[in-house]
């Protein structure tokens, strides 16, 4: 299957659809970039939008969904299973083993390209091959979840992700809950929990083994990452790598709890942490019960926690509490 915009190999752009027990085995491929509508309060952007299963999907179910051929964008958006989500729930969906997602630009993801206005993933897998090598934003299981959550979430030992632009995460490429609140305040948050990463995460700057950039622009914000664990070695070619989070910029509460980092990470430049790379906040911040081993590895900045902090109000605190670096195992 081929198109300019909203591809996919059974459905180009669903509403309120529930996709159930379905694998797809196909190539999917957009190649032109021309201009889109996001669902409202969201800027315009330029992009095919290729999934491997459906191109666009707004308050669709996907349930037991699996992918094991190849999607390629040459342009923005490219996903597993959906290429751009709003408001949809996934379910033990999977990339297969011999599956492949490559974009041409931003937003790649294993399951989704891009997850927005709820989204939620459960129990999903990535066992193949996410490649990035042009621009920004890759994730395991999504390059950018802007509300909703990822929970329980496995990137296995057989996956492989493969970036050179900035935010890259084992799971999520940029946890950044930034949409104008809805009348019910639902979607002012964005998580990740309990979710493990076993795969190698290479970037540019922003670079994580389960988040790669974690933060938001308002108070009224949350973005947590709670009780992962990366396997993964992480490695930056500028700065910002972590065992965790690459980096952390936040006006609203954006905390790591309770997770662990077994890999090393290195960087070519500076900032560099077991746990975070950088981490600039103006609320109190917290590192909570986490470890980290690993060799870590930079210029300067360097930390076994953490590389560099900085907390922009004189009034908070950034907490680092039962967390420990452990050194190489």
């Amino acid at each position: 299957t081929s198109s300019y915009l909203n591809v996919g190999a059974l459905v180009g752009v669903a509403f309120n659809t529930i996709f159930e027990t379905i694998n797809v085995d196909a190539a999917v491929e957009g190649t032109a970039a021309i201009a889109f509508i996001e669902p409202a309060d969201s800027k315009d952007y330029v992009g095919s939008n290729v999934g491997g299963v459906v191109g666009y999907v707004n308050g669709c179910t996907m349930d037991g969904v699996t992918f094991s051929g190849a999607a390629k964008s040459t342009s923005q958006l490219c996903g597993g299973i959906v290429a751009y989500a709003a408001g949809t729930k996934f379910n033990k969906c999977t990339l297969a083993k011999d599956a492949t997602v490559d974009a041409g630009s931003h937003f790649c993801g294993g399951i989704a390209g891009r997850a927005r206005f709820v989204t939620t993933f459960d129990n999903c897998v990535v066992d193949g091959c996410v490649s990035n090598f042009t621009d920004n934003y890759t994730g395991g299981i999504t390059s950018h979840l802007t509300s909703g959550y990822a929970k329980n979430c496995l990137v296995s030992q057989l996956a492989c992700i493969s970036s050179r632009g900035d935010h890259t995460g084992g799971i999520v490429g940029a946890l950044q809950p930034f949409e104008t609140l809805n009348a019910e305040g639902t979607n002012g948050t964005a998580h990740v929990i309990d979710c493990i990463n076993y795969a190698f995460i290479p970037g540019e700057d922003n670079v994580g083994g389960i988040v790669g950039y974690q933060g938001n622009s308002t108070a009224d914000r949350a973005c947590n990452v709670i009780n992962c664990v990366s396997y993964g070695d992480v490695h930056s070619y500028v700065t910002c790598a972590g065992g965790i989070v690459g980096t952390i910029s936040s006006y609203g509460t954006a905390n790591i709890i309770d997770c662990k980092s077994y890999g090393n990470v290195t960087c070519s430049q500076y900032s560099v942490g077991g746990i975070v790379g950088s981490a600039t906040v103006k609320v109190e911040t917290t590192i909570d019960n986490c470890i980290a081993y690993g060799n870590i590895v930079g210029q300067h900045s360097v930390g076994g926690i953490a590389g560099y902090l900085k907390v922009n109000d004189a009034a908070c605190m950034f907490n680092i509490i039962n967390s420990v670096y452990a050194g190489h195992r």
